[in-house]
């Protein structure tokens, strides 16, 4: 179930780190479907993205599901944010 929470929580943050105005975006065919479809990106993204804290905190109780999730926010996020942009990422 963790395993689930973690790529979970990490497809949701894809799609709103794609929807972002910021970010240096890619030309894939899925990021340039992602960012013109916005919108629907964004509410798949928080849904993609509350999923996990409710799975952790059925699997491990409120305060340790709670900290998993900030762990896994914590991870998550900067492996992306620091990783995408430098298209460390890539299909071989």
């Amino acid at each position: 179930m963790t395993v689930l929470a973690i790529f979970t929580f990490l497809v949701g943050f894809f799609f709103l780190y794609n929807t972002s105005k910021k970010a240096k975006l890619g030309s894939s065919t899925l990021e340039k479907w992602l960012q013109s479809h916005a919108n629907s990106t964004r509410s798949s993204g928080l849904l993609f993205m509350m999923f996990p804290i409710w799975i952790l905190i059925r699997e491990y109780g409120l305060g340790t599901g709670i900290f998993y999730f900030l762990l896994i926010v914590m991870i998550t996020a900067s492996l992306i944010i620091v990783l995408f942009p430098l298209r460390s990422l890539k299909k071989n």
